[in-house]
């Protein structure tokens, strides 16, 4: 019974996580850089700057979560990882991330396909760390 505790919790301090850094990224460079601003008069609602910067977000904050996951629970940390992803797979369709009228269908389609494979290969990260 502790070790579905332990999972049922660290499934929940790695969304969490990946909560935190996504919003606190988002809030540092969108918010305080030129990196999100698009020219006045542009037809456009995002920079490809902006796109990148997203995207690389999405997985480093996807990454550390399924991290965090794997390294509380000790047991079964891929998967605990790949939980992680399909908590921030729900909430970015909850959230309606795939909006065309604010960034392209194509680059929607490619981030919610990155997050349950970047967070189990930052829950796998620390199995290859606890095997060494």
């Amino acid at each position: 019974m502790w070790s579905i505790g332990r999972s049922v919790v660290a499934i929940v301090a790695g969304f969490a996580v990946v909560l935190l850094i996504f919003v606190g990224i988002g809030e540092l460079v969108f918010e305080h850089t030129l990196i999100g601003q698009v020219p006045l008069g542009s037809s456009r609602l995002y920079t490809p700057a902006f796109l990148s910067v997203a995207l690389a977000r999405l997985v480093v904050s996807v990454g550390l979560g399924g991290f965090v996951a794997a390294w509380l629970a000790r047991r079964a940390t891929v998967w605990l990882g790949v939980a992680v992803g399909i908590c921030m797979l729900f909430a970015a369709l909850l959230d309606r991330v795939p909006d065309a009228s604010i960034q392209p269908v194509w680059y929607s389609l490619i981030s919610l396909a990155v997050i349950i494979p970047a967070s189990a290969i930052g829950a796998a990260t620390i199995v290859r760390r606890q095997k060494t």
